[in-house]
């Protein structure tokens, strides 16, 4: 089974009028009828741990504990709002599907943050099978086949992971640790 993972639902749907066939569409997913699924996330449904989720004495903020840097760095799943359990939703449908697919296409929006977003749960949830990316510049139909057609693997892509992965960490500690440091 092949599984899609989409940025956001806009694109799942963009992506799923592009393969066409027979569709059942479920809240977090879409099941082709061959039994492939693209589900997708909602933004970055897993964000950089916070300080005190580290070291419960980073809570109270104090200039002796700066500069806050992680040894090694945590992921850690984004909280819903009050009452409402949609990412906890996308992620489940998320990580059951990893655990049954035989490959998985990363469809994050073209770029660096695409690319960190779904690798980011393709690595959270362990899926260590083959990747593929699929690289969606233009919302028309006839685009998403000319692009399924030339798919190609998403190691060659990790460069953008990275770039990522270090712009979103130069952010944690810059703003954490400047914001405690001026706060305080």
């Amino acid at each position: 089974m092949r599984l899609y993972i989409a940025e956001k639902p806009s694109l799942a749907r963009v992506v799923a009028a592009g393969i066409g066939g027979k569709q059942e569409k479920k809240k977090t997913y879409i099941r082709f009828e061959n039994g492939d699924i693209i589900a997708w996330a909602l933004g970055h449904i897993l964000v950089p741990k916070m300080p005190e989720e580290y070291n419960p004495e980073y809570k109270n903020w104090n200039l002796d504990a700066l500069p806050i840097i992680p040894e090694v760095w945590e992921l850690t799943e984004k909280k819903d709002a009050e009452g409402d359990d949609y990412l906890a939703s996308l992620r489940s449908t998320i990580k059951e599907y990893l655990g049954k697919a035989t490959e998985v296409v990363n469809v994050g929006d073209p770029g660096r943050e695409g690319q960190l977003l779904i690798g980011d749960l393709i690595k959270y949830y362990g899926y260590e099978g083959k990747r593929l990316r699929l690289w969606v510049e233009n919302t028309t139909p006839e685009h998403v086949r000319s692009r399924l057609a030339i798919m190609r693997d998403d190691a060659e892509y990790e460069g953008l992971y990275l770039a990522g992965e270090a712009r979103t960490r130069a952010d944690w500690l810059l703003g954490l640790n400047l914001t405690r440091l001026y706060t305080t």
